[in-house]
């Protein structure tokens, strides 16, 4: 999205002071970091609505401090369509009654309360093409009851793609979530991608605001060379544009490392 495009969403927001906002989590992310960093004004809408990609808490924080407006995550995918969706208390509850989802080990087993492993999705009206078991490619942890009022289980957290996950050559899994957190309150970064290649191989593409800040720059190497390795090699790479994917998806860790 150009300035120019934001400038008109901006435009169209105000005119048409909708009651209810639908976006892509990142592009949402970026319209309000772009009326924040130029002191715009923006209709407050009585709820967002967010899907598509992970909302990390850095980019709800940001969107509900400029709209002014709670946000309700949702998640689901073009092939199951809706998952779960977020409750007022914060919970994302599952909606069993359209899918069923399972969280699994290694091995395909279920795993306890509160750990973390690969979603399975079911879907139960789908009667053209069931799809059974289908891995959806998402990683996530379930969750305790919740005191909203609502008897749907929940998922206590949602930890990101199979893809956003690093490996090591030991074979551990380092979440994406370590790595985007080095860019949090980086000023001088507008957007980013950390990309696995090889075990130790990183490349961080990035659009500057600016000029780099090199000492911050070695701070997020050393973070990324503890969890990685002293071995890894990390190369910085300036550019004009992050690529998304063909869906229009900003991914802000990517591994080419199969796991």
């Amino acid at each position: 999205m150009t300035n120019k495009d934001l400038h008109r969403y901006v435009e169209v927001i105000n005119h048409k002071k909708p009651k209810l906002i639908k976006s892509y989590a990142g592009s949402l992310y970026q319209l309000a970091k772009f009326v924040k960093e130029n002191n715009l004004s923006i209709h407050s809408p009585k709820r967002i609505h967010t899907s598509a990609e992970t909302l990390r808490q850095f980019m709800r924080e940001l969107i509900e401090e400029v709209f002014n407006c709670k946000i309700y995550d949702f998640y689901g995918s073009r092939e199951v369509g809706a998952i779960a969706g977020e409750c007022a208390k914060g919970k994302m509850h599952i909606f069993n009654f359209n899918n069923h989802l399972e969280v699994v080990d290694k091995n395909n087993k279920s795993v306890q309360l509160g750990e973390e492993g690969r979603i399975l999705i079911t879907t139960l009206h789908n009667y053209s093409m069931p799809l059974i078991r289908y891995e959806i490619g998402d990683t996530g942890i379930l969750g305790k009851p919740c005191n909203c009022g609502s008897k749907l289980p929940t998922l206590e957290k949602i930890t990101g793609r199979v893809k956003d996950h690093f490996l090591t050559r030991e074979g551990t899994l380092v979440d994406g979530g370590y790595f985007t957190r080095q860019f949090y309150f980086r000023n001088w970064i507008d957007e980013f991608q950390v990309l696995q290649t090889d075990f130790e191989k990183i490349d961080i593409y990035y659009i500057p605001i600016g000029q780099p800040v090199e000492n911050e720059m070695a701070e997020i190497c050393d973070k990324i060379k503890q969890a990685m390795g002293e071995k890894c090699e990390i190369k910085w790479h300036q550019v004009e544009e992050v690529p998304r994917t063909p869906q229009g998806k900003l991914l802000y860790t990517r591994s080419l490392v199969e796991n």
